[in-house]
């Protein structure tokens, strides 16, 4: 498919590609509910190369059994995970927005540095949504110990409107290191990862909290702490060699941040901040110091002044597309709404690998649109149906 075409992709119309990655492929895309209404979202599809691959797919469902569960302002909703002609597809929401690698690129450009306002400003939002994951619990209130484990510039969404969410689950941990889809295997961009999981040790939410503490420093700083020019001196530099202070390199850097900074890079996890709102506290504490408000105001105003065309010529495009993109299509009945959503419904559990749990969210968010007719039969419980892999499971559900 080429980056930027108008066609339609089951019940949505593509309308430009927007990101490519090993594995997936990330598209804008629209959709008309019923007459009048539409609603803009983000695809992310399985590449064809990997769409047959077991391996890719379990770990595409993996992603999206932990996303789906997800409920936070700070982090990036997702709708809905499905098969449309054959792909493997999670259906996220859209937003006006950048993120924060493309943020820190632009400061870049203009010879400028992020305030300790908007950096601390940042950090705290992602610390929020580190406190709701970190600590998240199932139906049976037993805590999944997620770990995002690829906490990067690149993962932090920041909308024009200054709000900021962590996103791309593709590499987190849910449950049990003995669990872990991915164990034995160095995942995540090195330059951001703690020194216990550079080394491929058990990791726990405090590589989280290190993480973002790099990504802290850069926003504060300008510079990218542990980049060097190949992974052995990353490695060598995250391990054992001394992380040198901000307020060192440059005097006029706030005393109080800078060692705030500072223990969240602490090597040793037992050093460290041991939770978010240890970090969030003591950044709090630093902002009311500072005398900064704590709103995103700061951000607000900068992204408006930085991206004031983009946010115009996107504004434009985005009306456009509103009006134009589904225009030769008549608008779903409610029937058809139904149907619909039966069959992906259907489709969604059917390609289900080892998550059955995405079951019961995936029915639970699709059902809200035939929740006004009844006509949903009631699925019986002694059922079974064939994985991808043709095992046969029974069906769970929620009591």
């Amino acid at each position: 498919m080429s980056d930027q075409l108008t066609r339609r992709f089951g019940p949505f119309c593509l309308l430009k590609r927007i990101g490519m990655g090993g594995m997936a492929e990330t598209w804008l895309a629209i959709r008309q509910i019923t007459k009048g209404v539409r609603k803009f979202v983000v695809l992310k599809c399985i590449l064809p190369a990997c769409n047959d691959d077991p391996g890719f797919i379990r770990l595409f469902y993996h992603e999206a059994a932990i996303s789906l569960r997800l409920e936070h302002p700070n982090i990036l909703h997702t709708w809905d995970c499905t098969v449309i002609e054959g792909r493997h597809v999670i259906v996220m929401e859209y937003l006006r927005g950048i993120t924060l690698y493309e943020l820190l690129q632009r400061i870049r450009e203009k010879n400028m540095t992020l305030s300790p306002e908007i950096a601390a400003w940042i950090a705290l939002q992602i610390l929020s949504a580190f406190e709701y994951l970190h600590a998240y619990r199932d139906e049976n209130g037993e805590c999944l110990n997620i770990v995002h484990r690829d906490v990067t510039p690149h993962n932090i969404f920041v909308s024009y409107d200054g709000q900021c969410r962590l996103f791309d689950f593709g590499v987190a941990r849910a449950g049990s290191p003995e669990n872990d889809l991915q164990k034995g295997m160095l995942v995540g961009k090195l330059s951001y990862m703690s020194p216990e999981q550079c080394q491929g040790k058990c990791v726990d939410a405090r590589s989280d909290l290190f993480s973002l503490a790099a990504v802290l420093y850069e926003m504060a700083t300008n510079i990218a702490v542990f980049d060097r020019e190949n992974d052995i001196r990353i490695i060598d530099a995250l391990v054992s060699q001394p992380v040198q202070e901000p307020r060192q390199r440059f005097r006029d850097f706030p005393l109080f941040l800078s060692r705030i900074i500072m223990q969240g890079l602490e090597k040793s996890p037992e050093r460290r901040y041991q939770n978010a709102a240890e970090f969030a506290a003591d950044l709090r504490t630093f902002m009311k110091v500072g005398g900064y408000a704590l709103t995103n105001h700061a951000l607000r105003t900068l992204l408006a002044d930085l991206y004031k065309e983009e946010i115009e010529n996107l504004n434009q495009y985005l009306s456009t597309m509103e009006l134009t993109a589904l225009k030769e299509n008549e608008p779903p009945s409610m029937d058809q709404l139904i149907k619909e959503s039966h069959q992906v419904s259907d489709i969604a559990i059917g390609q289900v690998v080892d998550s059955v749990e995405i079951v019961e969210i995936a029915s639970s968010k699709l059902s809200k649109l035939t929740q006004a007719a009844n006509t949903i039969p009631e699925p019986d419980p002694a059922a079974t149906h064939s994985d991808v892999f043709g095992r046969k499971k029974k069906w769970i559900f929620k009591s």
